[in-house]
């Protein structure tokens, strides 16, 4: 009985490192070319400039958290995918406007939010949101082509 829950540790610590970890992902388009995969949810990865990581990883069975951030972590996205409560329904007061649209063929949801003089902006891609503090033309456009990138993988 021991052998087999020691079995059942080590593959689910193999399993949990290949599906959590920076790791190639789906093929890219003939359009595009991606060169940095991160896996941010069991269903998804994004594509990253080489200087970003993935940090403060968190979650259990039915949900997921974490941290994009450049190289000098003076910019960050947060992520959050499952079960959790929504972005746009807590901060509904505060956003200043809403975009739908598709990438890939996922439904995306984009807001701005300002909240004490700060914007912020708010995103939804199939089930994983993301967020970040933006107060730049560049960091607004980093926002958008980062979140833009989140696909599913194929289940095999």
């Amino acid at each position: 009985m021991k052998s087999i829950v020691l079995l059942t540790a080590i593959l689910f610590s193999i399993l949990a490192g290949n599906l959590f970890g920076q790791v190639p992902g789906p093929s890219p388009s003939s359009e595009q070319t991606k060169t940095n995969w991160a896996r941010l949810d069991p269903y998804g990865f994004v594509d990253l400039p080489n200087d970003f990581k993935i940090t403060d990883r968190g979650g259990r069975i039915d949900w997921w958290y974490g941290n994009i951030k450049s190289a000098d972590e003076k910019f960050v996205i947060h992520f959050a995918a499952g079960m959790v409560g929504s972005a746009f329904e807590e901060n509904k007061k505060y956003i200043v406007w809403t975009k739908e649209d598709k990438t890939g063929s996922l439904p995306i949801k984009t807001a701005l939010m300002r909240k004490n003089k700060v914007e912020s902006l708010l995103a939804k891609v199939g089930w994983i949101q993301f967020s970040a503090r933006v107060a730049t033309d560049a960091e607004r456009e980093l926002f958008i082509e980062i979140v833009r990138s989140y696909r599913k993988t194929p289940v095999k």
